[in-house]
C-alpha cells in the first residue's frame, strides 16, 4: 500500500512538473487517473491547432474520444494558453453478461 501511494505521488509530481512547459511539444502522451482512467494522445498539427484522442475505461463502461482544439496564448501570461474545440465520443457499457451496448454522441462542444 505504501508503494502504491509513493508511485501515485511520484506520478503527480511528474505530471505537474511537465505541464509547466505549456506548448513546447509537438506530441504528448498522457495517463488519466480517477474513475475514468485511461490514456490520451495529443498532437499539434499546426502551431494553434491540435488533435487529441482519449481512450478511457471505468468499471462499467469504455469510451473513445476524438477532439479538435484551437489554442491561443493568454495575454501577459507567458506559457499559458486558452483553447476551444469540438469532438465526438464513442463508447459502450458493460452489462452483467459482458455484452457491449454501443452509444455515441456527435459533435460535443468543449
Amino acid at each position: 500500500m505504501k508503494l502504491r501511494k509513493l508511485f501515485i505521488a511520484g506520478l503527480l509530481i511528474t505530471a505537474f512538473a511537465t505541464t509547466l512547459n505549456a506548448q513546447s511539444y509537438q506530441t504528448a502522451f498522457g495517463v488519466r487517473l480517477g474513475y475514468d482512467s485511461g490514456l490520451s494522445l495529443k498532437h499539434f498539427i499546426a502551431p494553434a491547432s491540435a488533435g487529441e484522442f482519449i481512450l478511457s475505461a471505468s468499471p462499467r463502461y469504455f469510451q473513445l474520444t476524438g477532439l479538435y482544439e484551437y489554442h491561443q496564448p493568454v495575454p501577459d501570461a507567458p506559457g499559458l494558453d486558452w483553447y476551444v474545440g469540438l469532438g465526438a465520443h464513442l463508447g459502450g457499457e458493460y452489462t452483467m453478461k459482458r455484452i457491449v451496448t454501443v452509444t455515441h454522441s456527435l459533435l460535443e462542444l468543449i
